[in-house]
């Protein structure tokens, strides 16, 4: 396998959701909006109706500013099985975003945030915006052999850039978010007094030495954060 193959592959995996345990004598439900097929337990009825409101504002404002949106609905699926706050999201085999249904945010990144359905949702649906597009060249492949992986251009691009666009993303559209938020520029800042800063193919955070995961998120939000206030928001889609 090729570096780039390999690359894509170990990106595809990071993209795609986490098994999670369910409840085995769950009963699921499900709804349309223009944009989500909604699938939720039962008794989340009230709880699908307004993610399913959150979900509708960030398409409209990511298809406003950021790219096209992808065709057709994009699967939103609300799980009950977990006790820690998460979400995931992927283009494959079609767009879906799976959202734990679990408020208490205890993670000090996560912790500034007026909304955090809206803010996990933006974040998440950046990703299927993002990873979902093929231009070009690319629209060949694609129309020929389908949703392989190999044919979605995003996978390519490294994890900071993924993750950092996301990140940006959640704070623009919400007002609040992690690359507003205090944890990663202190983290940003802690490493560059201590002469550690990262050059940028050490920002996907593959090494297991603190910031470690948290890195892409933190150097890539900020990267474009940089770069959208030198240049204009319009930078960021272009």
């Amino acid at each position: 396998m090729t570096r780039g193959l390999l690359a894509a592959a170990l990106t595809l995996l990071a993209a795609m959701p986490q098994a999670r345990a369910q409840v085995p004598n769950a009963r699921y439900r499900q709804f349309e909006t223009e944009h989500f097929r909604v699938v939720f337990p039962r008794e989340m009825e009230p709880f699908a109706r307004r993610a399913a409101a959150g979900a509708e504002w960030a398409y409209a404002a990511l298809a406003r500013d950021l790219v096209g949106p992808p065709p057709g609905r994009i699967a939103l699926v609300l799980s009950d099985g977990s006790d820690a706050p998460n979400a995931s999201a992927t283009p494959i085999p079609r767009n879906r975003v799976v959202l734990d249904i679990a408020p208490q945010i205890v993670s000090r990144q996560l912790n500034n945030y007026p909304d955090w359905v809206d803010l996990t949702l933006a974040h998440e649906l950046t990703h299927v915006f993002h990873l979902d597009r093929a231009e070009g060249v690319w629209r060949v492949p694609r129309a020929l052999f389908g949703r392989f992986p190999l044919f979605f251009p995003a996978f390519y691009q490294p994890v900071w850039m993924i993750e950092g666009l996301a990140t940006y993303e959640e704070s623009r559209l919400t007002g609040a978010g992690r690359a507003d938020g205090s944890y990663f520029r202190t983290i940003l800042a802690a490493q560059a007094r201590a002469g550690e800063f990262h050059p940028v193919d050490a920002g996907n955070g593959i090494a297991p030495l603190w910031p470690a995961g948290q890195t892409p998120y933190a150097y890539g939000s900020h990267y474009l954060r940089s770069l959208a206030r030198a240049h204009g928001d319009s930078t960021i889609p272009e």
